[in-house]
Parts: C-alpha cells; sequence; structure tokens
C-alpha cells in the first residue's frame, strides 16, 4: 500500500508517512534492545538505522513492483534474511 501511495492525495500521504513513521519506529526500538546485547549495534544511531532500513524496504519493494515476474515470497524472504538474520 505505501509504494503504491505515493503522491495520490495530501491525506493519504499523510497516512503513507504516519506507516513508515512507525515501521521507523519500531526497528529503532528493536535497535536499541539490541545496543547492549549485540555488538552491531553497539554504535548504531536508532533512529538513522530504523529509517534507512525503511528506505530499503521500500526501495526494494518498488523495485520488484514495477518489474514482471516478481515473487513476493521471495522477495520477503529474502529481506527477512538481511534484516533479521
Amino acid at each position: 500500500m505505501m509504494v503504491e501511495s505515493v503522491g495520490l492525495s495530501p491525506s493519504v500521504e499523510e497516512v503513507r508517512h504516519q506507516l513508515e513513521e512507525r515501521f521507523a519506529h519500531m526497528v529503532a526500538e528493536e535497535v536499541r534492545l539490541a545496543l547492549l546485547d549485540d555488538e552491531f549495534y553497539a554504535d548504531q544511531d536508532p533512529q538513522v538505522f530504523g529509517r534507512a532500513v525503511v528506505g530499503a524496504v521500500n526501495d526494494a519493494v518498488g523495485y520488484f513492483l514495477t518489474h514482471p515476474g516478481a515473487d513476493a515470497e521471495s522477495l520477503a524472504a529474502s529481506l527477512c534474511r538481511i534484516f533479521a538474520p
């Protein structure tokens, strides 16, 4: 929904921004929880990390939505392997 809704109307754009913000916040909270237990996250800024994940996922989904033969299950599995190994 988020990718296909870009620029439809101001109210839809507001909802899209709210959803992206919630997604980024969820990721940032997970990074905050991992700061003490996982060396990889020790030097990460949770807010930057969250926004970066949102951008990466949006770009990957947008790319695959515009290319014939895209496999949603394969895309989801790949994103999970990248962001939740």
